[in-house]
Order: structure tokens, then sequence, then C-alpha cells
């Protein structure tokens, strides 16, 4: 009598080891896919945060219409924010959210989301917890992603009252290797101010950090002038804006005379809130 073997077919054990690691693989970029930096969960988490901003936006701006139009007709009401507490004063107000206790500053114009406090020296990003110290420096580059035409500002005599013009290029304030430190938080974000006095010339000249406003013309001009030399440093990369910070006589701006020290730009600065922006020097 003939026995007849049935032929069992099975997986050696090398493929069941490839098997696995193929499986383990496919599990960690599933893992990553999911929960890395631009993973799914992640992306999808930024986009839920970006959506409720943009909805708390439009709750300050149904409320501040509001507020508006009740002021047309005369009757006298509080600017008022749905699900929101608002403090401050008229152009000045900070508005709070209860659900998502995220802080909002807005002037009327502009809705600015409040993302660093200030206690003392120490300042905090209140999303990340980082902390920084008033006088730290910065990696912030004023002519960064920035246009050429507008690194540079020409103080004409027809507005100082100085002898010649006097010219002033933030690109020559950065070859010269100077930086920028922390001067505190307004509004929520970073404000910036130049280690060194901003001066025209080339900053190898030993009359460089002054700059001349003489006469009716200097006092007339000066404020408006010293922003205008302090705008050309508000375009680079995580820059709003810079404005005039003066130390001069009386320590302010446009006084009679010449100006010994013009001490600015103050600039406005995203820190931190983007990889690359204004980041720790």
């Amino acid at each position: 009598m003939k026995t007849k073997v049935k032929n069992v077919k099975g997986i050696t054990l090398i493929a069941l080891v490839i098997t696995i690691i193929v499986l383990l693989i496919l599990a960690g970029v599933t893992i990553a896919t999911l929960t890395g930096d631009n993973g799914i969960l992640t992306k999808a988490n930024e986009a839920k945060t970006r959506t409720n901003e943009k909805d708390e936006e439009e709750q300050i701006e149904i409320g501040y219409t509001e507020y508006l139009m009740a002021d047309q007709t005369g009757e006298k009401v509080n600017f008022e924010v749905s699900e929101a507490t608002v403090t401050g004063k008229e152009g000045d107000w900070i508005i709070k959210f209860d659900k998502t206790e995220k802080e909002y500053y807005f002037d009327g114009e502009t809705i600015t989301k409040v993302t660093w406090k200030q206690k003392g020296d120490t300042i905090t990003n209140i999303e990340t917890k980082q902390t920084l110290k008033v006088g730290d420096y910065v990696d912030y580059d004023p002519t960064l992603e920035a246009n050429a035409s507008d690194l540079t500002y020409t103080s004409k005599t027809d507005k100082t009252g100085a002898d010649s013009d006097q010219e002033f290029n933030a690109e020559t304030y950065k070859n010269a290797e100077y930086g920028w430190r922390i001067l505190g938080v307004s509004n929520g974000k970073i404000r910036l101010i130049s280690e060194e006095f901003i001066g025209a010339g080339t900053y190898t000249d030993s009359n460089r950090t002054y700059y001349t406003l003489k006469g009716q013309k200097g006092f007339i001009n000066g404020i408006e002038e010293l922003n205008k030399i302090s705008a050309i440093f508000g375009h680079g990369k995580g820059a709003e804006k810079a404005q005039n910070h003066p130390a001069g006589p009386r320590g302010e701006p446009g006084h009679a005379g010449t100006v010994p020290r013009y001490r600015g730009p103050d600039i406005q600065c995203r820190y931190g809130e983007k990889a690359g922006r204004c980041g720790s020097r």
C-alpha cells in the first residue's frame, strides 16, 4: 500500500525575521508621519490653532464694529467681545478669551496676539515657556530679506539745519559687527535696541555717533527725521517696525541744538515665533 505524503509549505525563520523588520520599519514611518514635527497630527493641531485664532480675531472685529456703530448714534457703551474679557483704555485694549485663555492686543486698527510677557527683567514666551532677560543679545540682521532701497536714508540739511547732509546705512552698521539687545516687551512683542549708537558715516569716524539738529529746522523736523532714520533698521526678517529711542539733551529728540547721541532704533520683533527669526546670539 502506497502512502501519499502531503507537501506542506511554510516560511523559514529568516523570512519571518525579515517580515518583522519590515513591519517595524513601516510602524516607525507611520508613527513619525503621525507625530513628528511635520506629522499629520502636528499639522492638524496647527491648523486647528490657526482656525481658532482666526475666529477670535473675527470676534474682536465684530465687537469693535458694534462699538463704533453705538458711538455713531451717541450711545455710550464699552468695547465688548463675545466670550472674552476686555481690559485697558480706548485704543489700548487687551482681550483675553475665556475658553482658550489667549490674549490679544488691539489698538483699534491692528490685532496682535500676545506672545511674550515681562515680569521685572525676565521675559517669558506664553506658549513655549522660553525665558529671556532684558539686555540679552539676539541675532537680528536688519538687512536679511530687506530691499536694498529700504536700508539707506539721507537726512537733508533743509530738514536738520546742519551744515551738510547726513547719510545713514543699515548695511554699514551690520558690517561693523554691532549687535542688538532685548529692550523689553511692548504689546506682547519683543523690543530690541541697537548695541551701539547709530550715527552717520562709516563707523570709523570719531564723530559717527553724532547726529546734528540745529535751529528752527532741527527743532521742527527732529522727531520726524529720527524716526525716518530708525525705519531703515526695521525691514529685516522678523521685524515689524523700528522707531527712535532717544537719549539726547533732556532725553527727547528734536530739542534745539546738536543731539550728541541718537540711541536707536527701537525695533518691534516677532522673536521666537518661528525658527530663524531673531534667534539667541
